[in-house]
């Protein structure tokens, strides 16, 4: 189940796939919420919180998440429960970390993480500070990276991918997409727009006058719609497709960072609520440190660009992930099958 059904994305498609092509002879289920998914191969469906959900929940041998456990989420001794989780890396504070939290949610979040059999990390970082502390989880976890992420060490899959994505969408090979992919503001409060026609001419300076493709993918919780003429793919499942395809990311305080500073092309955070969003929720680490280029105004934001110096950005992207201490390298959802063979063999 990928956010509660809503789409076939992220770490739960990453290792339904990688079964899929092993042919075992397993029975698979994906929770849906409309019956518009691209899932391949053979599977069976059930619509969320339908009758048909309830059975394949309690009587499934395996369950794989990628968000926390709703309170109907109660499991029988002997079934697994892989959380996947769908960000790495360590930057805003989630879960009891929030600013917001309170007793009630501490009380709650220790309830369902006691549920969980594992949960998977993606760096050091991330398993002391998100898993330990903001999800009050004490369980078994797997230090593997995120099997969404093999996708980015994969050099002719990501180039399929990217060229799969671009035909899809109508975009020629040699155009320059920018992506801007800004997270979900759970406390709503506003925040200024990207001046697209400001940016463009940078970018289209920073790739030697190539025509350059502005796209924007905004949360699955957000209502948030594109501007004319920027390409709209908020409705596109699948955010490693589009990591795979963009030369170039716009993001805030999404962990779509982590997965971007994998492929060491150019990321920008563009913070201009940087002040707001701090008081009212906060940050584990502040942005200034995370080794990005950011910038809190289209002006500053336009400077950035035009100063960019790519080897000085993958070296600091390169001593990010150190300093996090990632498990990324390729080779995590063959590590989630390895385990599931074998708790099957136990069976």
């Amino acid at each position: 189940m990928s956010f509660y059904g809503r789409q076939y994305s992220c770490n739960p498609r990453a290792i339904y796939e990688g079964l899929s092509q092993l042919k075992l002879d397993f029975e698979y289920v994906w929770v849906v919420r409309s019956n518009d998914l691209p899932i391949p191969g053979k599977f069976k469906s059930c619509r969320y919180r339908s009758l048909k959900y309830y059975y394949y929940l309690f009587t499934s041998r395996f369950v794989i998440i990628n968000t926390g456990l709703a309170n109907d989420m109660v499991f029988r001794k002997r079934q697994i429960v892989i959380e996947t989780w769908h960000g790495g890396g360590c930057y805003k504070k989630v879960g009891i970390g929030k600013n917001y939290s309170n007793d009630f949610d501490r009380w709650l979040l220790k309830k369902r993480s006691g549920r969980l059999s594992y949960f998977i990390s993606s760096s050091r970082y991330f398993t002391k500070k998100t898993i330990r502390d903001f999800y009050a989880y004490d369980g078994d976890v797997l230090e593997i990276g995120m099997p969404r992420n093999d996708l980015l060490f994969d050099k002719e899959e990501c180039k399929k991918r990217n060229l799969t994505v671009r035909k899809k969408l109508g975009l020629d090979n040699d155009e320059k997409v920018v992506l801007y992919a800004p997270t979900y503001r759970d406390l709503g409060h506003e925040y200024d727009e990207l001046d697209w026609d400001l940016l463009k001419p940078a970018f289209q300076k920073m790739f030697n006058g190539k025509k350059v493709i502005l796209a924007y993918r905004g949360h699955h919780k957000e209502k948030k719609k594109a501007v004319k003429g920027v390409l709209d793919l908020s409705s596109y499942h699948d955010m490693q497709d589009l990591l795979a395809m963009a030369d170039v990311l716009i993001t805030d305080y999404s962990s779509s960072i982590w997965d971007f500073s994998l492929t060491l092309k150019p990321c920008f955070l563009f913070i201009p609520d940087y002040e707001d969003y701090n008081r009212e929720r906060g940050f584990d680490v502040l942005p200034k440190k995370w080794g990005f280029p950011y910038a809190m105004s289209n002006k500053e934001l336009l400077d950035k660009i035009d100063s960019f110096d790519k080897e000085d950005f993958i070296k600091e992207m390169k001593k990010h992930q150190e300093k996090l201490g990632s498990f990324e390298n390729g080779t995590a959802t063959k590590r989630v099958i390895d385990l599931i063979l074998e708790k099957m063999n136990e069976a």
